[in-house]
């Protein structure tokens, strides 16, 4: 298709490999609750930066805004641009849409992903702890007390 990213769509993919390295690190050991944990914010973490990024890559194509520089200022210890230059070495120009699919340009697609990628951590996070309080209750529904369901011995203790 031989698309010129340009800075921000660099530090777009950036975000995205951050994504992908949270959720490697939670895919490794999913009990282990300290790196399931990391998992988690380094996903919801680079998802909002990408979001972030993307919010104002489209401000910039709709002529809202003219910040985008020429090079990527990645940090020293991540020159991600002359590591890996074939991916994030910018070669073309913020407010140029190079490509769009249904009417909607890169960035605004980028929007829709980091979004889904939020919503399905909250989800993953709040979905987790209802199973365990399921698995819980139905923990504490299956006890028994000499041989009678500690529900019941409970109701009888109560009147």
């Amino acid at each position: 298709m031989k698309l010129d990213p340009c800075v921000m769509c660099v530090y777009q993919r950036a975000a995205l490999f951050g994504v992908a390295a949270g959720g490697l690190v939670g895919a490794l050991a999913p009990r282990f609750g300290l790196l399931r944990l990391l998992g988690y914010v380094a996903i919801g973490a680079s998802a909002w930066i990408g979001l972030d990024l993307a919010r104002e890559h489209v401000a910039i194509q709709s002529g809202a805004s003219m910040n985008c520089a020429f090079l990527a200022d990645f940090p020293a210890w991540a020159k991600l641009d002359e590591w890996l230059p074939a991916l994030f070495m910018p070669s073309g120009s913020c407010d140029e849409i190079d490509w769009s699919f249904v009417g909607y340009s890169m960035p605004q697609w980028m929007i829709v992903v980091f979004g889904a990628y939020l919503v399905a951590l909250a989800y993953a996070e709040t979905g987790a702890r209802l199973l365990d309080a399921r698995a819980s209750l139905e923990q504490l529904w299956s006890r028994q007390v000499d041989g009678v369901p500690v529900v019941t011995v409970y109701r009888t203790r109560m009147q």
